[in-house]
């Protein structure tokens, strides 16, 4: 009986193979990578030898494939990337051909994939942190809601992406990848799950990371999706609480402003037996009164266009708030709406009028 040399494509290392196990599956010593032998010769009349089989590698042994993968009945695990029930000690699935024993390069590829999954859970807090700190203060004019919800498209599209790239580096949905013999979902799946119903996949994907070999942070990401939701939503009902407030506010100023109108008008039915001066001091009331309700329309129109301060205004886009229209009293008034933050003015017989508050 002759000994064969083989080399072994993993570590290039020269193996002396005896005849016996010739046909068999067996484990490089230096390695680790099973090897599948050629079949041997037929021999006229082959004789069953009872001996322990060996290759010899620098005085290491290594038993045959069969032999040293016979265990206790029990010990069977599941494999990580079909799912099914394999030996503890198998080095490759007999279900879907995957390798058991990763290699150098296959540990990064793992480290890789957790420092991954910590990023996308560290997303959605530095978003909700973000628009706590930056929206809390933010003036209404500023329009705070249109950039909370910025934020929050882009948290949902930004984990979206991290967990499409960590579900392929792990080989999500590849022709391995089965369970029952059903194709598992590949990373586009996984990218347009999270986006469409986001606080469902996100978590999903963090609980089935663990059948390839990762962590799993299915509760984290829980937690992180409540948190998320918390604040956003908090800060939301408390920038539309500031809009019903500012609009309550310009709602009780347009009843005193009513109120002043009718006042004004009940002066002017008696304007006859005033002096001079007590007509010239209800024109002024007057233009005081229109200048208000000029002011409060432009907040009106500024709230409900999302218009900042410096922003012009027109006498059409104000008009609908005031009523009765643009005011055009006292008659040879000239009335300057100025640009939204500053107040308006009325220039009258040489004199210029601003409201009083």
């Amino acid at each position: 009986m002759s000994d064969i040399t083989i080399t072994c494509p993993g570590c290039s290392q020269q193996l002396e193979v005896p005849d016996e196990l010739l046909g068999q599956v067996v484990e490089c010593p230096s390695c680790g990578q099973s090897l599948q032998l050629p079949d041997p010769e037929p021999k006229p009349s082959p004789v069953a030898h009872h001996k322990k089989i060996v290759i010899h590698k620098h005085k290491r042994t290594a038993q045959p494939s069969a032999q040293r993968r016979s265990t206790p009945k029990g010990k069977h695990k599941a494999c990580p990337f079909c799912g099914e029930e394999i030996l503890a000690v198998a080095v490759k699935c007999k279900h879907c051909g995957s390798a058991l024993r990763g290699n150098h390069a296959a540990s990064q590829n793992i480290q890789s994939s957790e420092t991954i999954g910590i990023i996308a859970l560290l997303f959605p807090v530095c978003s909700a942190t973000l628009a706590w700190f930056w929206l809390s203060n933010m003036p209404l004019l500023h329009d705070p809601g249109s950039k909370l919800m910025l934020i929050s498209v882009v948290t949902v599209i930004g984990t979206a992406i991290l967990v499409a790239i960590e579900a392929s580096s792990v080989g999500a949905g590849s022709p391995s990848d089965k369970r029952k013999r059903k194709q598992r979902e590949n990373p586009v799946t996984w990218f347009f799950g999270c986006l469409l119903l986001w606080i469902i996949a996100f978590p999903m994907w963090m609980a089935r990371r663990a059948q390839y070999g990762l962590k799993n942070l299915c509760f984290a990401a829980i937690l992180v999706g409540a948190i998320f939701f918390g604040i956003t939503g908090f800060m939301q009902y408390m920038i539309e609480e500031a809009k019903a407030e500012v609009r309550r506010s310009l709602g009780d100023v347009s009843l005193q402003l009513e109120q002043l109108e009718r006042e004004m008008g009940q002066a002017f039915d008696i304007a006859d037996d005033q002096t001079a001066q007590q007509t010239r001091t209800a024109e002024e009331r007057t233009i005081i009164n229109n200048l208000k309700m000029i002011d409060t329309a432009k907040e009106l129109w500024a709230m409900e266009n999302n218009k900042h301060d410096g922003a012009p205004v027109r006498t059409g886009d104000i008009a609908q708030h005031i009523p009765g229209g643009f005011p055009v009293s006292p008659y040879r008034a000239t009335y300057d709406i100025r640009p939204i933050g500053e107040l308006p003015r009325c220039k009258f017989e040489g004199k210029v009028y601003m409201p009083s508050y």
